[in-house]
């Protein structure tokens, strides 16, 4: 305990009483290495006076961890021109948090090392703020496209980005661990939670496909990504080569380029939608929608009036598309060649 503890504002609260001589007796006899010294973690609920506050409080022979919470939050409260109180406000909570580095133990994955920087949401937003970017484009309608971000470098499954302090149900905490997995289809991003209770990892929840795609985080701590793929404009992929073709791997700069050539080439596809003709066999009446149960009374006809050979209209796709396809791909390789049309 303190001296001048509730009387006044703290003139007197500087001053130390015998516990303090008795620790530094304590010290040089030898005894403080001696002892056994539990560290916690002390969070203070917000007051009519006060904001929140919390602290690190140790527990030790001479000095209780209250005592010495209470020495700091009056310290604090000194400091915002308060005066001093005799005990905790209600509700402070008391965590044990062994290795001193303010995370308690229940929330610390690694509750033995001081030195381990744990990667949180709130972490994440203080790097957002510091490494801030924009990702700027047009899009399909050839409206500009902004995105802030931050980069979070490669991570794969081998070499996940793992989030501490996730929550987990209603009450719990936990980890959460992001990665981009690459398949011959293209890049997909993975979030799998650590499961309190077992210690096992879940599930893991995947996107949906995209030809390339980066790991990135937002302005609200966020882990998220960028992409592009085929359905996307010349200037959305090439935006986005500029922006991350230093962290692309070799296949991945291919796909972008593929994205670049396939939508060059479907510029010069013209596309006609006309409504589909049906006639039926035994009245010869020609209908435009045919409920799918009847299909089977009816043929297909062209604008004059001739039955459509379906393998030779299968045939002709194909073809349209294999035509299409050597277009893009020539395209694609102007564009890694850097050549413009």
């Amino acid at each position: 305990m303190r001296k001048g503890m509730g009387r006044g504002k703290g003139s007197g609260w500087k001053n130390m009483m015998q516990n303090d001589s008795h620790r530094h007796s304590l010290a040089s006899r030898g005894i403080k290495s001696a002892q056994k010294i539990n560290m916690y973690k002390v969070t203070v609920p917000p007051t009519m006076q006060m904001g929140s506050y919390s602290t690190t409080a140790r527990d030790r022979e001479f000095e209780s961890k209250e005592q010495e919470a209470l020495w700091d939050y009056n310290s604090a409260r000194e400091h915002d021109g308060l005066p001093p109180v005799k005990r905790m406000p209600k509700g402070t909570k008391y965590e044990k948090d062994t290795d001193g580095d303010g995370v308690p133990d229940s929330k610390d994955c690694q509750p033995l090392n001081p030195n381990f920087q744990e990667t949180t949401k709130d972490t994440l937003k203080i790097e957002f703020d510091a490494k801030k970017e924009s990702f700027e484009y047009k899009d399909y309608y050839k409206e500009d496209q902004k995105t802030d971000f931050f980069r979070l470098g490669t991570h794969t499954e081998e070499n996940p980005l793992t989030i501490d302090d996730y929550p987990y149900g209603f009450n719990n905490r936990t980890q959460i661990r992001y990665y981009i997995e690459t398949t011959g289809r293209g890049d997909r991003f993975v979030s799998q939670t650590l499961n309190p209770r077992t210690g096992q990892w879940n599930k893991p929840k995947k996107s949906t496909y995209s030809d390339v795609m980066v790991m990135v985080g937002d302005e609200k701590g966020h882990v998220t990504y960028i992409s592009t793929s085929l359905n996307d404009k010349t200037s959305k992929a090439k935006a986005f080569l500029d922006k991350f073709g230093d962290q692309l791997t070799k296949t991945q700069k291919v796909r972008v380029h593929k994205v670049i050539g396939w939508d060059k080439a479907m510029d010069k596809v013209e596309v006609k939608v006309e409504p589909q003709r049906m006639r039926n066999r035994e009245t010869g009446e020609i209908k435009t929608q045919v409920d799918i149960f009847e299909l089977g009374k009816y043929d297909r006809i062209d604008s004059k009036g001739n039955i459509i050979d379906e393998d030779k209209e299968k045939a002709k796709k194909k073809k349209t598309m294999e035509d299409i396809g050597k277009y893009a791909s020539y395209q694609a390789q102007k564009s890694m060649a850097g050549e413009s049309e």
